[in-house]
């Protein structure tokens, strides 16, 4: 039977966050091949200052902490995620904010990589671009912000997530736009995912919010997945990745 919780979320679509410990305790070390894509679309995370906004539980976080950054810090709403964040990455700081518009003055202009995975369809509705333009404030001298967010086409049909609670689905051309508006400019542009991802995406929610149990990805799923990034946009392309860097200055700029 759905709880009372979710058929609330499912009338607000309200993309609402919820941590179930038995499955999110575990999911971020589950998912090593996504985190390895974050990695290997930023610069080499060894001696820089890396940023991970909607850090979780800290399962990116670890794995940049393996290439030995000058600093590592992640930032996420408070809620129990960020504790077990801690007890995995003792060495990180890890900042509790209540939104992502405004951060505090001593982590301005300092972080050479930002990463923002799986967070912009988590906003309120219509406050990306404010919070874009926060994470910019937040990049040193050729910064790069990394981002990902589930991408529109057909496999927006086939995401609970996008039908039940209204978690978006972003275009390239929006995205860049929103971007641009921020002060940024794309520097990068990946894909990932196919039909078996959004099937394996399903049986995870099915798993978590219904059943309310660890979820292992199966084997026949998981070889029939793409193992990496790809450059352009198919069909049933799952999410979209993006790099980018503050926009340098027009030279006909007066």
């Amino acid at each position: 039977m759905i709880g009372v919780g979710l058929l609330g979320r499912i009338r607000a679509r309200s993309g609402h966050v919820e941590f179930v410990a038995d499955v999110d305790e575990t999911l971020d070390v589950d998912l090593p091949q996504r985190f390895s894509w974050a990695v290997g679309l930023a610069t080499s995370p060894a001696r820089r200052r890396v940023l991970d906004v909607g850090c979780w539980t800290g399962g990116l976080l670890g794995l940049v902490a393996a290439h030995d950054p000058t600093e590592l810090v992640g930032v996420d709403i408070p809620g129990p995620w960020l504790p077990v964040a801690q007890r995995r990455l003792p060495g990180a700081k890890l900042l509790p904010m209540d939104n992502f518009d405004h951060f505090p003055d001593e982590l301005q202009g300092r972080f050479d990589t930002v990463f923002f995975l799986e967070t912009l369809e988590h906003l309120p509705r219509g406050s990306e671009t404010t919070v874009l333009t926060a994470l910019a404030g937040l990049l040193a001298d050729g910064g790069e912000l990394v981002l990902s967010t589930p991408v529109a086409g057909l496999a927006a049909l086939c995401d609970p997530a996008w039908l039940l609670i209204g978690h978006r689905h972003y275009r390239k051309a929006t995205l860049a736009r929103m971007l641009a508006d921020a002060g940024l400019a794309v520097q990068r542009v990946c894909y990932e995912g196919n039909t078996w991802t959004s099937i394996d995406t399903s049986l995870l929610y099915g798993y978590k919010h219904v059943l309310r149990r660890h979820y292992a990805t199966p084997v026949g799923i998981a070889k029939r997945q793409p193992q990496t990034l790809y450059p352009v946009r198919r069909i049933d392309s799952t999410n979209i990745w993006l790099k980018a860097g503050v926009a340098k200055p027009s030279p006909h700029t007066v």
